[in-house]
């Protein structure tokens, strides 16, 4: 609780001689509503073109919040098959770069294709209980 009547004094307060039992006056942290906050960005940093560079260095996606904190869940997909998951937090006015690498038994897959249509999604849970789905494809050939 913050009162706003009473200024912040640092140090240790004086201990009153009695007891009021009453609550503290001030306002209790709220929530900002949905309608409030800003839609975050994805961008995507020099994309690779062939598909021996998303296999080499992979896809480097930024997340930027603008206003509020947010938590992203990134995805690289190629159709319904998932290649890639990473996660992760920013802070307000912060940006986040993560890096989507397939592995394993999907990056064998990957490369014995000619041509391949990605896709790169993204969940954005914000504060309020907003959620924004965001997305971008990229089209790389051997």
């Amino acid at each position: 609780m913050i009162d706003d009547t009473k200024p912040v004094i640092p140090g240790r307060p004086k201990a009153s001689q009695t007891l009021t039992n009453m609550p503290a006056l001030g306002h209790p942290f709220t929530l900002p509503s949905a309608a409030t906050i800003s839609a975050p960005t994805l961008t995507l940093l020099s994309p690779p073109k062939t598909i021996d560079g998303v296999l080499r260095s992979g896809i480097r996606a930024r997340l930027t919040c603008p206003a509020a904190e947010c938590f992203g869940q990134f995805e690289l997909k190629l159709g319904t098959t998932l290649f890639a998951t990473v996660e992760a937090s920013i802070r307000p006015d912060g940006r986040q770069t993560v890096l989507l690498r397939p592995r394993g038994k999907r990056r064998t897959q990957l490369r014995a294709r000619t041509t391949a249509r990605l896709f790169i999604r993204t969940l954005v849970l914000q504060p309020g209980g907003k959620r924004t789905r965001l997305a971008r494809r990229i089209n790389v050939t051997r």
